[in-house]
């Protein structure tokens, strides 16, 4: 959601809309406080990974499956690639990307779903 809200051009999230979940805080954070909420989490990746980039571009295939790609700003390409949730499409990266979760870590996967993969294309040719 915050990479299509950001795509669509909104400047400010308010961070109270992630918040919560049930406890009687409003920080973010799980009930018992053992830290961020996993979809709080992936919000706050998400504005890592974006902050101060452009938007290049987007992909969208059967309302299931997004691609959107963006320059960061050290001239560097980032796509995020999901589908909807409960649906799954084959994916085969080219040998050259770098594909990661969303904090960076890499993985290797022929399957998206609905947890965000992010591809680092080593040049701006994409599928876009």
């Amino acid at each position: 959601m915050t990479v299509m809200l950001r795509g669509g051009g909104v400047e400010c999230i308010v961070p109270n809309n992630f918040a919560g979940g049930g406890g009687h805080k409003l920080d973010g954070f799980d009930p018992a406080n053992r830290g961020p909420q996993p979809k709080s989490s992936v919000f706050l990746m998400t504005c890592h990974w974006l902050n101060g980039a452009t938007r290049v571009g987007h992909h969208v295939v059967g309302d299931k499956v997004f691609f959107y790609a963006w320059e960061r700003p050290d001239g560097s390409t980032l796509v995020f690639a999901w589908c909807t949730e409960g649906n799954t499409s084959g994916f085969r990266p080219v040998s050259t990307w770098r594909t990661t979760d969303i904090f960076g870590q890499d993985v290797a996967t022929q399957t998206l779903s609905e947890e965000p993969l992010l591809i680092w294309p080593q040049r701006r040719t994409l599928l876009l």
